[in-house]
C-alpha cells in the first residue's frame, strides 16, 4: 500500500468556466488538496497559456460556494469525499480600481442614488439639506459636480432617481421632488409624516412611497403622473392627479423658473413598524420595508398588507432588492452583518437567512446590490469608513477598502454607465468613485 502525506495527496477535479476565452478541456485532472486559490489560479493559467507577467487570478466556486479555503478544508466543510471526481466552476477575480474623488462642500453626504447609462450621473443628499448632481465618467477621472440646489431646510435622508426626476427625503418632514436634469424643485409633498422623512422610493405608475422615523408609510400619486406637473404654471392647473384641495402653486424666486406645486394629501397612511424606518424599496406589486425594530417586511402594495415579515433581532439600517420582482432581499444591520433573504424560500412570516455576511464590528450603514452581479455581488459601507464588497456564497469579502472615508461612510450605490462604478459617500463630504470588472461582473 502506498502513503502520501498531507502534501502529496490529491483529489480529481473538472475544471469548467461559462467564460470562452478562459475555458480549458473538460478532462478531470489531478489537483494537489492542499492547494487554494492562488494555486488553483497557477493551474489555469497555465493551461490557458498564459504569458508570465499577464496571468489572471480567478475565483472558484465548490458546490455553490466560493473557494476561501484549501481544497481540503473546502471537501471537508462541503462534506464530500476525495475519491469522487470534483466540479470546479472558475471565473476572473473582481479587479477595483484606484478610487477617485471630488472634493465637496463641508457637509455629510448622508444619501446617493446612482443612475446608470449614458450619461451616467449620482445625485448625492447632504446634512445641510442640499441636493447636488455629479457626473460619474470611469476613474481616474473623478465625478464632477454639474448642479446643486437646497431643496430643504434640514438633512436629507433619502435620494431615489428616476429618468427625468430626483426624489429627496428629509428631516424636515417633507419629501421634495426636483428635476433631474436642472434640480429644480417641481413637487413638495407634506402632512402626515409626523416625524422627519427617513427614504423615498418611486413605485412607478406615478405613484411614491416616503417612510419615516416613526415607522409610518405614506403613499402619494404624483402630479402629472409620471410626466410630472405642467412646466408653465399657468392657470389653476387642475389636479393634476391630486384632489384640487391638496394642491397650492406658488412662484419659486425667479419669475421664468417652474412653479412649485404642494401637494398636502397623501393617498394612503400606513403605521408599517413600531420604531424608524431605515430601508425601502417599492414597486407597483410589492413594497419591502426594514425598520430599527429589527423586521424586514415585503408587504402586497394593493392589500396595504404584510405577507412575509424576516425578523434579525438587530437593529437594520437598509435594504435593497434584487430585480424588480421583490426577489431575493438584503438588509444592512448594527451588528456589522449583510443579511439576505429570499421570501420564495420562506413560509408566511417565517424568517428564512440565506446567508449572514459578517462585516467585522462597525455598524453596516447600508448595502447595495450589484446589477451587474446575477444576484451574488453587492457592496456595502460601514461606519469605521471602510466599504466592502460581498458575495453571498463566500464568507469572506471579495474586496476591501479601509479608509475608504476619513469618518463614517455613511451611503454606497452602483452606477456609471456600464453599471460597474461603485460609488460611495461619507462624513467626510466627499464622493468617491471606483471601477470593478472581473468575476462575471456581466
Amino acid at each position: 500500500k502506498r502513503w502520501f502525506t498531507p502534501a502529496q495527496q490529491r483529489v480529481r477535479c473538472r475544471l469548467v468556466t461559462r467564460f470562452a476565452d478562459y475555458a480549458v478541456a473538460d478532462t478531470p485532472i489531478a489537483l494537489p488538496l492542499r492547494l487554494g486559490r492562488p494555486g488553483l489560479s497557477e493551474v489555469v493559467n497555465h493551461l490557458i497559456g498564459s504569458p508570465e507577467g499577464a496571468k489572471q487570478p480567478f475565483e472558484f466556486i465548490l458546490e455553490g460556494a466560493l473557494l476561501q479555503t484549501s481544497l481540503r478544508k473546502a471537501v471537508a466543510a462541503a462534506k464530500l469525499t476525495t475519491e469522487a471526481t470534483l466540479t470546479l466552476e472558475y471565473f476572473p477575480a473582481l479587479r477595483v480600481s484606484p478610487p477617485a474623488s471630488r472634493p465637496s462642500p463641508p457637509s455629510w453626504a448622508t444619501a446617493l442614488a446612482a443612475c446608470p447609462g449614458s450619461p451616467a450621473r449620482a445625485f448625492v443628499g447632504r446634512s445641510d439639506g442640499s441636493l447636488a448632481a455629479f457626473s460619474t465618467p470611469a476613474p481616474p477621472e473623478a465625478p464632477s459636480l454639474e448642479a446643486s440646489a437646497r431643496p430643504h431646510a434640514h438633512p436629507v435622508r433619502g435620494v431615489a432617481a428616476t429618468g427625468a426626476w430626483v426624489f429627496t427625503a428629509s428631516k424636515d418632514f417633507t419629501v421634495v421632488q426636483s428635476e433631474a436634469s436642472t434640480l429644480a424643485t417641481r413637487v413638495r409633498y407634506v402632512g402626515p409624516h409626523r416625524s422627519g422623512v427617513e427614504r423615498v422610493a418611486p413605485a412607478g405608475e406615478g405613484l411614491l412611497y416616503s417612510a419615516d422615523g416613526a415607522g409610518v408609510v405614506c403613499l402619494w400619486r404624483m402630479p402629472g403622473g409620471e410626466a410630472g406637473p405642467p412646466g408653465d404654471g399657468g392657470g389653476d392647473g387642475g389636479d393634476h392627479g391630486a384632489p384640487a384641495a391638496a394642491v397650492k402653486r406658488s412662484r419659486t424666486a425667479g419669475a421664468p423658473a417652474p412653479a412649485t406645486v404642494e401637494v398636502r394629501d397623501a393617498e394612503r397612511v400606513t403605521r408599517a413598524h413600531q420604531q424608524s424606518i431605515t430601508g425601502l424599496w417599492a414597486s407597483q406589486r410589492k413594497i419591502v420595508t426594514a425598520s430599527w425594530d429589527g423586521s424586514v417586511k415585503v408587504w402586497d402594495a394593493e392589500r396595504d398588507e404584510a405577507v412575509t415579515t424576516f425578523n434579525s433581532g438587530k437593529a437594520a439600517t437598509s435594504v435593497d432588492v434584487v430585480g424588480a420582482g421583490a426577489g431575493v432581499l438584503a438588509s444592512s444591520h448594527a451588528d456589522g452583518r449583510v443579511r439576505v433573504w429570499d421570501p420564495r424560500l420562506a413560509a408566511e412570516s417565517a424568517a428564512v437567512v440565506r446567508a449572514a455576511l459578517d462585516c467585522g464590528r462597525a455598524w453596516v450603514s447600508q448595502c447595495s446590490w450589484s446589477p451587474r452581479g446575477e444576484g451574488q455581488v453587492l457592496a456595502a459601507s460601514l461606519m469605521d469608513g471602510s466599504v466592502r464588497i460581498l458575495d453571498v456564497r463566500g464568507s469572506a469579502p471579495l474586496a476591501v477598502e479601509e479608509g475608504a472615508h476619513e469618518g463614517a461612510a455613511l451611503c454606497v450605490g452602483w452606477g456609471g454607465e456600464a453599471g460597474n462604478l461603485l460609488l460611495s459617500g461619507g462624513s467626510d463630504s466627499r464622493l468617491v468613485a471606483r471601477e470593478v470588472a472581473g468575476r462575471g461582473m456581466r
